[in-house]
């Protein structure tokens, strides 16, 4: 939608693709934001009060409610948003999802609650379909639709009154499926290309990255238009050391934890505290520099440098404490960063020229 949703305790960062320069910034009532879902109009927090949507511009829409909500058990698969309407699913009874207008947060229609026969799994809204437009398959379903049998392509549902609808779907993504499941990685690539649709590109793309295979992963976010992610992955590819990369691979996927702990094993201590300033994971990264007793002014400055963007002042008690007993000298960290960058390059390529010995051997 071109916009990219920050949240950091108790404040709320809104970037425009078009303008990194100046972020939308509003302060939070709560710093206890479990989810975020997006939609072309706007996005909708969960927090540990309730179910907020706004604007892009910052501005309050509305907070849907029902009887027993339970807003820390929802997630990705139980919470769906698009331009008109919020869908969220019943934790104690799956099968039913509640449905409420975006604007006003009441419920959608006569309030009537929708039920499924069985439980229906994830849910998911049309991001950009009108609600005029979303209700032209009722029609053809009538109410209560609920599937009979699902085998291949083929799915057989059963109206209210009793008669079954045959209705074929794409064989595609079973077939994606299979190639990825037996890592035939060319012909994944091949059947999107032959199919040309963004779906089956996205799916390839994120099926890609969990099995790490980036050269795949890269085809298919060039093909739907994903530029960052293929500039990430080509940084990848030029970092100087295996565990570097391998490092960047893992927090592509969001294993942030696996990915610090590959450094530290590796004994690249910088590189583990730098990932959490570029995360902005403060408290981690300081607890990295005090604990391997390194780059404790580069975190100080990192994290000054971050709160003079945002027209912040200080008020962690640890960074506070810090402050007072280092000075910050850019000059000198950057030199212990090159150094830290020239030390890796050298191990990368001492550990390469030991293993051509072994082999001449």
């Amino acid at each position: 939608f071109g916009i990219l949703n920050v949240y950091k305790y108790l404040f709320y960062l809104s970037f425009s693709t078009k303008n990194w320069n100046t972020p939308l910034i509003f302060d939070l009532k709560e710093g206890t934001v479990s989810l975020i879902v997006q939609a072309e109009r706007h996005f909708l927090l969960v927090d540990g009060g309730g179910i907020y949507l706004y604007s892009y511009e910052g501005r309050f829409i509305s907070s849907p409610k029902f009887p027993g909500m339970r807003t820390d058990i929802l997630n990705a698969q139980t919470v769906s948003l698009s331009n008109d309407t919020i869908a969220i699913k019943e934790k104690a009874d799956e099968k039913i999802i509640f449905l409420f207008e975006a604007s006003t947060g009441k419920p959608l229609g006569d309030g009537k609650i929708l039920s499924h026969k069985s439980n229906p799994g994830g849910i998911e809204l049309g991001k950009k379909v009108g609600l005029d437009k979303r209700k032209m398959g009722k029609p053809e379903f009538s109410k209560n639709p609920h599937i009979v049998s699902f085998v291949g392509n083929q799915v057989t549902i059963r109206r209210a009154d009793g008669s079954l609808i045959h209705i074929s779907i794409s064989p595609y993504p079973a077939i994606l499926h299979e190639y990825v499941s037996s890592s035939k990685w060319e012909d994944a690539v091949r059947l999107c290309r032959f199919v040309k649709e963004q779906t089956m590109w996205a799916c390839l793309a994120a099926m890609a990255v969990a099995n790490r295979d980036m050269t795949t992963a890269e085809i298919a976010y060039a093909a739907i238009g994903e530029i960052d992610k293929v500039q990430y992955i080509n940084s990848i590819k030029n970092l100087p050391s295996k565990e570097s990369k391998m490092a960047h691979i893992l927090m592509f996927s969001g294993n942030i934890q696996e990915a610090e702990i590959v450094l530290l094993q590796a004994g690249l201590v910088y590189q583990a505290i730098q990932i959490n300033i570029n995360l902005y994971n403060w408290e981690r990264a300081l607890e990295l520099a005090v604990k391997y007793k390194t780059h404790v002014d580069t975190v100080l400055a990192y994290r000054q440098k971050f709160l003079e963007t945002f027209g912040k002042q200080e008020t962690n008690k640890r960074y506070l404490q810090y402050a007072e007993e280092l000075q910050i000298d850019w000059e000198k960290i950057k030199a212990k960063i090159e150094m830290e960058i020239t030390k890796e390059q050298e191990r990368s390529s001492s550990s390469q020229s030991s293993k051509s010995m072994g082999l001449m051997h």
